[in-house]
């Protein structure tokens, strides 16, 4: 028996979990392609990896691509190391490109990203860890933070905005830093920067979002990476985690935890602490109104319309904050990708402000004729977006209808929102 075919059976080409007998090993990327359920290992003890057949694409744009097998490269294509091949096929999975399938002296060979490096490419194999379907989604959604962030030294947006995209992707992490570091070359009186991550204990594998920060020129950067592992970090020994129901509420939680293990040295952000514990005291005073503003809404269209609501999502979760709100505007809704369960009611914290609240009317209603409702202004941008939401589902849709159309101002004479209030 030939190396080849030894390796062929330590790289288990073959349907799993049956071998099939060693004579046949050779054959089965040519005569056995028609068997698109085929169950394939092609990875090896450090890089392990399972496919199904159909994963192959051969259609690919890299298909035709010259390539060359990698010093890294184990099992079958040991014996192959530095040799030059042709990409046949390309695994894809989760948007990441898992492995390839390349032709060399005849035959096709399978094997992992690492094995496998391009020509036109760099002659080093990158981005050879294929992490799970949570951490893409994860990644995806603090793309904005992979990159280099600078913000002004006490500026605090940037980890409540970063916490809230989290807040999309799940309703628990744990949170933990090894402390703060200092360069010895270092000229600052205090230290330079601090690490700390995010890990979401119920993921398997746990995916965790490590932070890096750097103090300096009276700026503080801010750096991301996002990756999934099954044993480098003990379960057992994170933190207690962090939850709440509420997709804001929880980002707001692990804003402030965030802003607790970093208050040791560097800046100072009680500021930051405080601002945050208000914006919340007054997202909370708020989610009567939605509830009500839901519940009539949804009565309104069904008395004087025959219509049902449109709410894109089942669940709102209430945003004081300006960072969510485009320019010109005192309140929006924004609903997010289909994987996100909620949508979001941006109000920005000057609607609670003291003489807008003043000037608010109380709220008369032709649901319940003859009874008077004390009403905010803040209380007015709610019942304004409840209904936009309802009649037109999302912000692009409310601009295709005219955004107040005669429908929209129809509906806010029968929920007693003020004309000047639905313009």
């Amino acid at each position: 028996m030939s190396d080849l075919h030894d390796a062929m059976l330590t790289l288990g080409l073959s349907n799993r979990p049956k071998l099939a007998p060693r004579s046949d090993l050779l054959n089965q990327i040519t005569e056995r392609s028609a068997d698109k359920n085929e169950v394939l290992e092609i990875g090896d003890k450090d890089f392990p990896l399972t496919i199904n057949r159909s994963e192959i694409n051969r259609k690919h744009k890299l298909v035709g691509a010259g390539c060359k097998i990698t010093k890294f490269a184990n099992e079958v294509l040991r014996s192959h190391r530095g040799h030059a091949a042709k990409v046949s096929g390309v695994i894809v999975r989760d948007g990441q490109i898992a492995g390839f399938e390349v032709k060399m002296m005849g035959k096709r060979f399978l094997a992992p990203k690492k094995d496998i490096v391009l020509m036109r490419g760099l002659s080093i194999p990158e981005d050879v860890y294929l992490n799970g379907a949570d951490t893409v989604r994860v990644r995806k959604l603090l793309s904005n933070w992979i990159g280099q962030r600078d913000y002004i030294g006490t500026e605090w947006g940037g980890v409540e905005w970063l916490c809230f995209a989290l807040a999309r992707a799940t309703n628990t992490v744990s949170i933990e830093s090894a402390g703060w570091y200092k360069y010895k070359s270092s000229s600052r009186p205090d230290q330079d920067g601090k690490d700390w991550r995010y890990v979401l204990p119920h993921s398997s594998p746990l995916v965790s979002v490590n932070c890096h920060s750097l103090l300096h020129d009276s700026v503080w950067t801010l750096a991301t990476t996002v990756f999934d592992t099954k044993n480098s970090i003990d379960r057992s020994k994170l933190p207690t985690p962090i939850t709440h129901e509420d997709a804001w509420t929880r980002s707001m939680l692990w804003a402030l935890e965030t802003s607790r293990v970093l208050a040791k040295q560097g800046f100072s952000y009680e500021r930051a602490k405080k601002d945050m514990q208000h914006r919340m005291t007054l997202a909370e005073s708020l989610r009567p109104t939605l509830r009500q503003a839901m519940s009539d809404v949804k009565l309104a269209l069904r008395l004087y319309f025959k219509d049902e609501p449109n709410h894109p999502r089942d669940q709102t979760t209430i945003v004081v904050a300006d960072w969510g709100v485009a320019t010109g505007s005192i309140g929006q809704w924004e609903v997010f990708d289909k994987d996100t369960p909620f949508a979001a009611l941006h109000v920005r914290p000057s609607a609670f402000n003291s003489e807008k609240s003043k000037q608010a009317p109380p709220r008369r209603t032709k649901l319940r004729p003859g009874k008077v409702q004390p009403y905010r202004y803040a209380d007015y941008v709610v019942l304004h977006e409840v209904l936009h939401s309802a009649l037109y589902g999302d912000m692009a849709a409310s601009q295709r209808n005219g955004g107040h159309d005669g429908k929209f101002k129809e509906m806010a004479k029968i929920l007693g929102l003020p004309l000047r209030l639905a313009d």
